[in-house]
């Protein structure tokens, strides 16, 4: 699905530097290589220029590393024909997109989306580990009063047991990327995913049925907030 795409043959992290390096972005911030989000800060999302942010994903020990989780649509138009919406999603009433540049060494936390996913690696690598939704209670989650009730604490590649000993009955579906692979990621599947080289990736959200409401309001409120 991705052979077509320009971007396999453009994209990297100096094309960005280049020329869209005052392109406003939203990131996430990476403490001790973990993208922060959690009961406090929930997943909310920070605005920077691009070029701060590469200088920040290009240095491995850098203290404020940062991710770029942008909304595709929120970026410059020219970028459009470098990807092409992939069939299995392009006739979805609703559907969302999100450029992502991941540092090296960085692990995106445990958790689930209403939406249905398709994830394509552009540039790098990336380990994603796959659970289903039930039992849930395998999983440890966050209350579902909490900021982040879609999250849960388990790093299933550093598991402590004697906190969450449920996590034991958990079975994992492992995909490797490399570039040119895109990964369909269930509705409501568990999902923690591993950066072990700087990646840039494009997904695609969409919902049908009875979660196309609920995919929408929830997307709404989230560009509201800007998050």
């Amino acid at each position: 699905m991705l052979d077509e795409w320009p971007a396999l043959r453009k994209w990297s992290v100096e094309f960005f530097q280049q020329r869209y390096a005052a392109v406003k972005v939203l990131t996430m911030p990476v403490r001790n290589q973990l993208i922060r989000a959690d009961t406090e800060r929930g997943s909310a999302s920070d605005s920077m220029s691009l070029g701060e942010c590469l200088e920040r994903v290009a240095n491995p020990v850098h203290e404020d590393r940062v991710t770029v989780t942008t909304w595709f649509n929120g970026l410059p138009s020219s970028l459009a024909g470098d990807i092409q919406v992939p069939e299995y999603c392009a006739d979805a009433v609703w559907r969302r997109s999100r450029l992502w540049i991941t540092p090296a060494s960085t692990l995106s936390p445990m958790h689930q989306d209403l939406y249905e996913n398709l994830y394509g690696l552009v540039c790098g690598a990336k380990r994603f580990y796959l659970y289903p939704p039930r039992p849930r209670s395998v999983m440890h989650p966050y209350s579902v009063l909490s900021r982040a009730p879609n999250l849960s604490p388990v790093n299933p590649e550093e598991v402590d047991f004697e906190r969450f000993p449920r996590f034991r009955q958990a079975r994992a579906v492992i995909a490797d990327l490399r570039p040119g692979d895109i990964l369909f990621l269930p509705s409501l599947w568990w999902h923690f995913a591993a950066t072990p080289e700087t990646s840039i990736a494009v997904n695609f959200w969409w919902a049908r049925g009875w979660k196309l409401p609920l995919a929408w309001l929830a997307s709404t409120y989230r560009e509201w907030r800007g998050i």
